[in-house]
């Protein structure tokens, strides 16, 4: 994995880097950051909506959500707008993350080769960027800029550049694959139960009649999507969108009888435990409203536990509010594929067919893009 994402990525530095690193990349997942966040999303996101419904064709929400995603990330966290190269550097990400769990051969054509082409191009494209800010022709209020502003700063206090752009990988992967996943998990297991869909369509409707006509979701918006909230948990505890997590035992240690010994790799299967019966009562069944109830610690694990817990756990959730919002509020759609068969040789669980649905417009109550 350190070959592709970088051996100084949040997800291969040791303990001692780690936290280091992570203090100073929270800085885009401030509460302050994600209210503007929030809004930009959803103006971007309905101007997108809106295209699509214009079309009236049938498009694949898979497709849909990564695209969106990787557009919102770029956005946050360098200012790119320009669509040749978004969809350049998304094309190389792709490669980088298709290489991430990889047999590691470089024989042309294969996954890990294409990935670590890619990431050579990936870090050719952020150092130019990273050029230019310095030289003073761009200066941009997001992610990267934050980090360039310490230049001065020790260096306990600054990332270097090669653990700036290692972490601009990261973070865009991490941000898009994940996320875009579990958007179109949720458009699937709610058109599989409508009377959760029915109860979050209410839910929405209900927000966007206190609002004015076409304004922004804010933080408070998000703050008042009670159920919505619990269809986002519901939908990362059955899609599992990360199968497991990978972590080092630091000191020897013995859980129910079985001993593990300091530096073994231990794998936590998320997918058993949220399938759990003794957990979650009739685990295969979609059910929002079984997280009226406080669950059990490390019952409910989507984004990790402990130190390494996701960075972006905020980000993914307010990403998943705003899409279900406008989606359900609205829109009405019809399932246009109903294979659930999983796509091969994806290391996140994710539909075949895309899942892909055609939009009938219920009311127009949007911001413009």
């Amino acid at each position: 994995m350190a070959d592709a994402v970088g051996k100084k990525s949040l997800l291969c530095v040791p303990v001692e880097s780690h936290k280091r690193i992570r203090r100073l990349l929270s800085e885009p997942f401030s509460m302050t950051s994600l209210s503007a966040f929030i809004t930009k999303f959803d103006k971007l996101l309905c101007g997108r909506l809106q295209i699509l419904e214009d079309s009236g064709k049938s498009f694949k929400v898979l497709d849909f959500s990564m695209k969106m995603t990787f557009d919102a990330m770029c956005g946050m966290l360098m200012s790119i707008t320009e669509d040749s190269l978004l969809r350049q550097i998304e094309k190389d990400c792709t490669d980088v993350s298709n290489a991430m769990l990889s047999f590691p051969v470089m024989i042309p054509g294969t996954r890990y080769y294409k990935g670590i082409m890619a990431r050579k191009r990936l870090m050719e494209t952020f150092r130019e960027i990273i050029a230019r800010r310095r030289r003073g022709e761009e200066s941009t209020a997001d992610f990267l800029q934050s980090m360039l502003q310490r230049d001065s700063l020790p260096a306990d206090q600054k990332l270097d550049d090669s653990e700036i752009m290692d972490n601009l990988l990261t973070l865009i992967i991490a941000g898009q694959t994940t996320t875009a996943a579990a958007m179109m998990w949720s458009v699937k297991f709610l058109h599989d139960n409508r009377d959760a869909q029915d109860i979050l369509r209410e839910e929405q409707l209900s927000l966007t009649k206190m609002k004015p006509e076409g304004a922004s979701l804010n933080q408070e918006d998000i703050n008042n999507m009670r159920y919505g909230l619990k269809v986002v948990k519901e939908t990362l505890r059955m899609s599992n969108v990360l199968l497991w997590f990978p972590r080092v035992a630091l000191n020897d240690c013995t859980i129910e009888g079985h001993e593990i010994k300091k530096g073994w790799h231990v794998n936590i299967d998320a997918t058993c435990i949220h399938y759990d019966s003794d957990l979650f009562i009739d685990p295969l069944k979609f059910n929002p409203q079984r997280f009226d109830e406080m669950q059990k610690p490390y019952s409910f694990i989507p984004f990790g536990s402990g130190p390494r817990t996701c960075l972006g756990m905020n980000m993914a959730k307010v990403t998943m509010l705003v899409f279900l919002h406008r989606l359900t509020s609205g829109y009405t759609w019809t399932l246009d594929d109903l294979d659930t068969c999983l796509e091969k040789k994806a290391h996140i669980p994710r539909l075949r067919s895309g899942c892909p649905i055609t939009l009938k417009s219920i009311s127009r109550s949007m911001p413009e893009a």
